[in-house]
């Protein structure tokens, strides 16, 4: 059986005793297979949103940099 108490979720056998400020809870569907989708709040489960990839700039080509550096030793950078 699965416990909430407080922001925190845990898994005794059942029939076991439920500790004092503990209370039952049954998860969603999908917890067990996809748990990263899941966080708990205020004693509930919460689904958590996908967070976008970040987008990494391409690197610098080899005349990019030799021109930055020139600029950069002529005092314009």
């Amino acid at each position: 059986m699965w416990l909430i108490s407080g922001d925190l979720l845990f898994s005794i056998p059942d029939g076991s005793r439920i500790p004092d400020g503990a209370k039952r809870i049954d998860p969603p569907e999908d917890f067990q297979s996809h748990p990263e989708r899941w966080t708990i709040r205020a004693g509930r489960f919460v689904r958590v949103e996908p967070v976008a990839p970040v987008e990494r700039p391409a690197p610098l080509t080899a005349e990019e940099i030799k021109a930055l550096r020139a600029v950069i030793s002529a005092g314009k950078g």
